[in-house]
């Protein structure tokens, strides 16, 4: 997984900050900026899923850095090594294992229109092979499936497939990053903004990382195009409404620092 002497070179704990979700609201795109960013060096492959494994034999909590390692042989010293996987946000134990990891991490959340999110979700696991269900009746069964995949053995990253509705309530999640981290290790990024006003949001995140602030590459429209559209039915539509209506307001307002 690692080459001999990458352990040596790289400080420890390895990764310093994390962009931990929301799934689906532009987390490859800042990814991929922060990739180039001369400071930074990002882990290898994007997605690491480490934190959402700790209750598999796969993970053993005392070599995380050396498990680690494999995605940062690129290292050349660079100030900050980060790693993106969006299911950390939602997962139920994935933050507390990164606070064990290190106290000291530094996390950005992006959000996303949570009705939109769900669409661009589901769209997603159907193209993948992981939805077999039309629209509405993925969601009626969403509880009930998240339900029985935590109660049956095995890793509790399957559940995740199912979780349209339940990743947008955003304020739940980030409760539970606050009772966790202090609020000046976490920034919240709405990712329109992201897309609107790019580089006044990547400058925003430099800051929040303390890495010195540059312009970045005007954004090639790919990093923000999804192809994953879905339109919703009478039945999808009332449904997401009722789950997600109010975190939808909320969302709108933009204040997110209203919980």
């Amino acid at each position: 997984m690692f080459k001999p002497g990458v352990m040596s070179s790289l400080p420890q704990p390895i990764v310093n900050f994390m962009i931990v979700g929301a799934q689906k609201a532009g987390t490859t795109t800042l990814w991929s900026y922060l990739d180039d960013h001369p400071d930074t060096c990002m882990a290898w492959g994007r997605e690491v899923h480490l934190f959402d494994l700790m209750d598999t034999p796969y993970v053993q909590r005392e070599r995380l850095d050396q498990f680690y390692a494999g995605y940062f042989q690129h290292f050349n010293g660079e100030a900050l090594r980060g790693e993106s996987t969006p299911a950390y946000l939602f997962h139920p134990t994935a933050l507390t294992e990164i606070r064990r990891y290190n106290p000291d991490m530094k996390l950005i959340v992006l959000l996303r229109d949570p009705i939109e999110r769900a669409l661009s979700h589901y769209a997603m696991e159907r193209a993948q092979g992981h939805e077999r269900w039309p629209l509405w009746l993925a969601l009626v069964l969403e509880a009930p499936r998240l339900w029985w995949h935590r109660l049956t053995p095995g890793p509790r990253i399957r559940p995740m497939f199912y979780s349209y509705a339940s990743r947008g309530l955003y304020r739940r999640q980030l409760r539970r990053v606050f009772a966790l981290f202090r609020r000046e290790q976490v920034l919240i990024v709405d990712s329109r903004e992201l897309q609107e006003k790019h580089i006044e949001t990547l400058q925003r995140v430099y800051r929040f990382l303390g890495l010195h602030e540059m312009t970045p590459e005007p954004a090639p429209r790919r990093r923000f195009v999804t192809r994953d559209k879905v339109q919703p039915g009478l039945i999808s539509r009332l449904w997401l409404s009722l789950r997600l209506g109010r975190e939808r307001r909320w969302y709108q307002r933009g204040r997110f620092d209203q919980l």
